[in-house]
């Protein structure tokens, strides 16, 4: 009795809206938002605003994007949903460099995807900060995605920090590389330290678009290796490059068959797992 009521307490939206360093219950708590993303519009309404306790919840969706802003009186999460088709919307996005945020470029896809909700996205998080400030609360956002929906929310991030926008923090899940060495450079100086890159054991998908093309990551590399173990020294992950050779010539030949890494299921578990270890009756 005891282990199953640890169980359902856990299963609790626990957040800690003042750490700005990776706290292991906000990983785990905003990949469940995340995983909440790939949820019918119904459902995911009432698990946010019902079982979550979010007071304000509204859905932004246009030509295959979609985002989802949810508010209680302490923070703003902002969410992207991702892809349950991972080779199409890789396959099928440009993945050319073109001009974007912090003074670097930027995946033309990737780009093309956030514009068509950017504006509306925008004017919600103006509104309900300004509402916040009318009544001196402080409303601190956090920006999370996984996987499609991480390089979006890493996008979205930037172009609210170029416009001085305050950010609490963003946690990324199995995202893909988003921009050049130049706005990885200039976007780390500005919010890196604030930036929680996830990345579940050799998923493929991190590895993509690939550093030939002059692509690179932003912020601090969070590793779950196959123990569940977190890593943030850097040095651990590079030991796994081996195993996940890509090259231009086969990046569209990736074998696809073998994603259980990248699920965003893999993801609740790794960073569950990074929360409470492996203890028996527990369950993410």
């Amino acid at each position: 009795m005891e282990t199953l009521l640890r169980a359902r307490a856990i299963q609790r939206f626990d957040f800690d809206t003042s750490s700005t360093r990776y706290h292991g219950q906000n990983a785990l708590s905003l990949a469940r938002i995340a995983k909440l993303a790939y949820k019918d519009h119904a459902t995911l309404e009432q698990v946010v605003t019902t079982k979550l306790g979010f007071t304000y919840f509204k859905i932004f969706q246009a030509q295959g994007t979609e985002a989802y802003l949810m508010a209680d009186d302490e923070k703003m999460i902002l969410s992207f949903r991702g892809s349950d088709q991972i080779q199409d919307w890789f396959n099928d996005l440009d993945i050319d460099l073109i001009g974007g945020p912090m003074g670097g470029k930027i995946h033309e896809g990737f780009a093309r995807m956030l514009h068509f909700v950017w504006r509306d996205l925008q004017v919600a998080i103006r509104q309900l900060k300004a509402e916040a400030s009318e009544q001196n609360r402080s409303l601190p956002l956090w920006v999370t995605g996984h996987s499609l929906g991480a390089a979006l929310a890493t996008l979205a991030t930037a172009y609210l920090r170029e416009k001085d926008q305050p950010v609490q923090g963003l946690y990324s899940f199995g995202s893909p590389r988003v921009g050049d060495r130049t706005f990885a450079r200039h976007f780390n100086a500005d919010f890196g330290d604030k930036t929680f890159r996830i990345v579940n054991k050799n998923d493929v998908i991190t590895r993509l678009p690939p550093r030939v093309l002059s692509y690179s990551h932003v912020g601090q590399l969070c590793f779950f290796d196959g123990l569940g173990k977190l890593h943030q020294d850097s040095t651990v992950w590079y030991r796994f490059l081996d195993s996940v050779k890509v090259h231009t010539a086969d990046m569209f030949d990736l074998d696809f068959s073998g994603l259980e890494n990248h699920a965003v299921n893999a993801y609740v578990q790794a960073t569950f797992r990074g929360r409470y270890g492996n203890r028996p009756g527990l369950v993410a």
